[in-house]
C-alpha cells in the first residue's frame, strides 16, 4: 500500500548556538518501512525521535531532502499538478491539536462539505446527506454540523478532524497523535473508532504516539524510532514482550502498562 525508502529530512540550524559540530538537524535519517493494506503500524518514539516530521514529510507537509515515498505505484514525493491533487485525497492526515487544524469560522458542516466538494466525493449525493453520513461514522449527532470548533468539547473536535479525513474517502490516514491531549475514557472510544474505522472501510493508518499503550491497543506492527532513525520494528505483542533494542526497552520500562493483551491498558487504574 505505501512504501517509505530511505527518507531523510534536516533542519538548518540558525543562530549562534555556541555548539560544535555540523549546522544542521538531522529530524529523519534514512527512514525506510511498509504499510501494508488494512494496516495500522504505529509508529513510536519520544519527543524530538522525529516521528511527527516524518509524518509530515509522507503528506509533503514538509519537504524531505531525499528518499522515496510511494503508494501503489505513484511516486508521492515527485507528483505533480492533477496526479498530486489526487494524491491529498488518497492520504489524509489527523493533527494532535484539532482546534489549530480546524477552521474557526467555518461550522463543521461546511468544512466537511468543502473537503467532499474539492475531492468531488459527493457523486450526486445531496450536500446534507454526505454531512450527516460523516457525522454519524464517528458518533457525532446531525446537529453538530451547525456549529463551530469553539461550541465544541476537545473530544468532538477530534472527531470532527476524523470526519474531515473521511470526507475525501481516503486510502492511508496519517493520525499524528490523535488522541495523546485527551483524557482517558475519550482516548479508549477514540481508539474504539480508528478500529471500526479500518474495519468498515479497510483502511491504512498511521498511528504515531508517544504513549506505548495507546499503541497498544491499535497498531499491528510497531516501528520505534530514536534519534530520526527506526531502531526496532515488529508484530505489537511479540516486540512489547520481548524487545531486543535497548531504546524500546527504556521506553517499555517508562510505560509499565503497554500491554497489548489488555484492551486499552492507558493507566494504572485502567482494568
Amino acid at each position: 500500500m505505501l512504501r517509505v525508502e530511505n527518507l531523510t529530512k534536516t533542519f538548518p540550524i540558525r543562530g549562534d548556538t555556541g555548539r560544535d559540530g555540523p549546522d544542521v538537524l538531522v529530524a529523519v535519517d534514512d527512514v525506510s518501512f511498509d504499510l501494508h493494506d488494512g494496516e495500522i503500524l504505529g509508529l513510536a518514539g519520544g519527543s524530538g525521535s522525529g516521528k511527527t516530521t516524518l509524518a509530515r514529510c509522507i503528506v509533503r507537509l514538509e519537504q524531505s531532502d531525499s528518499g522515496r515515498v510511494t503508494l501503489g505505484d505513484v511516486n508521492v514525493l515527485a507528483a505533480r499538478g492533477r496526479e498530486r491533487r489526487a494524491l491529498h485525497r488518497r492520504i489524509q492526515m489527523v493533527f494532535q491539536d484539532p482546534y489549530a487544524s480546524l477552521n474557526p469560522r467555518l461550522t463543521v458542516g461546511t468544512a466537511l462539505a468543502e473537503v467532499a466538494t474539492v475531492h468531488d466525493r459527493l457523486d450526486g449525493a445531496d450536500v446534507d446527506s454526505y454531512v450527516r453520513r460523516l457525522l454519524d461514522r464517528v458518533r457525532l449527532a446531525p446537529g453538530i454540523a451547525d456549529r463551530r470548533p469553539r461550541e465544541l468539547s476537545g473530544g468532538q473536535r477530534q472527531r470532527v478532524a476524523i470526519a474531515r479525513a473521511l470526507a475525501a474517502a481516503p486510502d492511508v490516514l496519517i493520525a499524528d497523535e490523535a488522541v495523546s491531549a485527551l483524557d482517558v475514557s475519550v482516548q479508549a472510544q477514540l481508539l474504539d473508532l480508528f478500529l471500526e474505522l479500518r474495519a468498515d472501510a479497510g483502511l491504512s493508518m498511521v498511528f504515531v504516539g508517544h504513549q506505548l499503550a495507546v499503541l497498544a491497543a491499535v497498531a499491528d506492527r510497531v516501528a520505534v524510532m530514536q534519534n530520526g532513525r527506526i531502531v526496532e520494528t515488529g508484530e505489537t505483542a511479540a516486540m512489547f514482550r520481548d524487545p531486543h533494542h535497548e531504546y524500546t526497552r527504556a521506553l517499555l520500562d517508562a510505560h509499565p502498562h503497554a500491554d497489548p493483551r489488555r484492551r486499552f491498558a492507558i493507566g494504572p487504574d485502567t482494568e
